[in-house]
């Protein structure tokens, strides 16, 4: 299933970042690190867990050597899940009140970027404004 639209809008728009879509027999066929990609985007709404089960484990190898390698992973949502300590350790953080996770939603959660995550995702705007629906607590 392709990500929301709007959503790719939103971050194309406010964050400058051009989007290619990838489907899991493309990461399981190493189009992370042979496709010249700099950064993993996975967005939430019920994307991430299907995501996530079809690609297994040898999928889960590639998203960690892609980041381990240098590059980027942004989780939205419940992708945000699978960069913590709960999923596969991409960054040292531990999920908050992993049980109570349908804690409730607005339309202005305002993201900051780090330098790092800035230059990385190529974003001409250090903030943007994003949904925020049911993600993690860290």
């Amino acid at each position: 299933r392709k990500p929301v639209p709007l959503f790719l809008g939103r971050l194309k728009r406010e964050g400058n970042i051009d989007f290619v879509h990838i489907t899991v027999q493309d990461v399981l066929n190493g189009a992370l690190t042979d496709g010249g990609f700099n950064l993993l985007c996975i967005p939430g709404d019920g994307f991430a867990s299907s995501f996530v089960s079809r690609l297994g484990s040898a999928g889960e190898q590639k998203i960690i050597h892609f980041v381990k390698s240098g590059g980027g992973f942004i989780g939205i949502g419940s992708g945000a899940y699978l960069g913590s300590n709960w999923g596969y350790r991409l960054i040292d953080v531990d999920i908050m009140d992993l049980q109570h996770w349908k804690r409730g939603k607005t339309d202005k959660c305002l993201i900051r970027w780090t330098a790092q995550g800035q230059k990385v995702a190529r974003a001409t705007n250090s903030e943007v404004n994003v949904r925020y629906n049911h993600g993690p607590l860290f």
